[in-house]
């Protein structure tokens, strides 16, 4: 009993703090798959990685298919994880892949950390090179799920909307 209390009150006193923390490795998403001239793209496959480095999806943590106006949805991805350091913002960087045509295209990295809104709107278009028309490319665009507004009158205060499930982004 005394060395654990040893333990504590040293590790209090280097500036660590023992525990166990949920990290989140990408936030909820909702999105929208698209040609590069608007039209959705239905039944393609997209992938989500957490891997370090797998730009490719070849490690999916999390998969799912478009519906017939181009959406998709991926819950967010936790894990639990030991905190015996000063606690600081890790950050966590994850890859969204598409397919076009059914061939898996590279995917788009994003990173999150502390600050990262819990869910996020997520737009993704196939576009291809202008030299070469064969070969596609994948790109994605994120922003906030919830925003908030003024309320009525002069008070200042701001109501979070959030955004529906369904409708993808603007």
């Amino acid at each position: 009993m005394p060395s654990t209390i040893a333990v504590v009150v040293l590790a209090c006193a280097a500036g660590c703090i023992p525990g166990v923390v949920t990290a989140t490795l990408s936030p909820h998403m909702v999105g929208v798959y698209t040609q590069e001239d608007g039209r959705p793209v239905p039944g393609a496959r997209m992938l989500l990685s957490t891997a370090a480095g797998d730009s490719t999806c070849i490690r999916p943590t999390s998969s799912t298919v478009t519906d017939a106006a181009g959406r998709f949805e991926f819950a967010a991805i936790t894990r639990r994880e030991p905190l015996i350091l000063i606690p600081l913002d890790r950050v966590y960087c994850f890859y969204v892949c598409g397919e076009s045509s059914g061939t898996p295209l590279a995917g788009h990295p994003e990173c999150v950390g502390a600050e990262t809104p819990p869910s996020q709107l997520i737009q993704c278009v196939a576009t291809y090179q202008i030299l070469d028309r064969t070969k596609p490319r994948f790109a994605c665009r994120t922003r906030p799920r919830t925003y908030s507004v003024a309320r009525s009158g002069h008070d200042g205060q701001r109501t979070p909307i959030l955004l529906p499930s369904g409708g993808g982004p603007a």
